[in-house]
């Protein structure tokens, strides 16, 4: 009995690269304290490049249809940034050119590329991690989001994961993203995943769970 559809669905999904990047490596001393906290997501980041990526677009081939490749953390900033120090940098949505050298053009260019290359391998498309911004809310907020949600709708992008960031508790800023996104391009998916531990929260008794946190979304 084959399980699996002829055609693809129409329900959003996607396979995303972080476990691949954090476990797809080969170190020359494997230790599995190198995967953990902030120096596995440096080692990760560094997994981040088009060689890497166009080896994963050619996984699942009988279920891709079905996927966003969804490219994590690392995707548009450079080599060896690290947010404690540059966490403006992340969030530029702007396709790395040194990691992704054959993609050209303006950023919006860029994306469309890695879009088509993406669904030419038969996947649905190509799907991106954003982090929940450095920039103080306000016009200029509004004005580099405006663009680059713009950017996507030139692209294609049809799905965004926002994730950590210095707004990544901050339920008001999350539903701008989202509302913004729906008025531009209502085609984006904008999922919401917040960052925690396995006991619904971050362990600290003057914090809210999340649950609690997006009660109002």
């Amino acid at each position: 009995m084959n399980l699996i559809p002829d055609s693809p669905g129409s329900s959003p999904n996607y396979w995303c690269t972080w476990s691949t990047q954090n476990f797809g490596r080969q170190d020359e001393h494997p230790d599995f304290h190198n995967y953990l906290g902030e120096i596995g997501s440096q080692f990760a980041r560094n997994e981040m490049n088009e060689n890497n990526l166009r080896r994963w677009a050619k996984q699942f081939p009988k279920i891709r249809g079905d996927l966003y490749l969804m490219l994590d953390d690392g995707w548009d900033v450079p080599y060896g940034i690290h947010p404690d120090t540059h966490q403006d940098l992340f969030g530029t949505l702007e396709l790395d050119q040194e990691r992704s050298l054959s993609f050209t053009g303006s950023p919006a260019q860029r994306l469309q590329a890695l879009n088509q290359y993406l669904k030419e391998q038969g996947w649905k498309g190509l799907g991106l991690w954003v982090p929940a911004g450095d920039l103080k809310p306000g016009p200029a907020m509004e004005e580099y989001w405006t663009q680059r949600i713009l950017w996507c709708k030139e692209a294609g992008v049809e799905y965004w994961k926002v994730d950590w960031g210095t707004y990544s508790h901050d339920a008001s800023y999350r539903l701008f993203l989202t509302c913004l996104a729906a008025k531009l391009f209502p085609q984006l998916i904008v999922e919401h995943a917040y960052c925690m531990g396995p006991t619904n929260g971050n362990g600290q008794l003057d914090e809210q769970t999340s649950s609690d946190r997006f009660a109002d979304m």
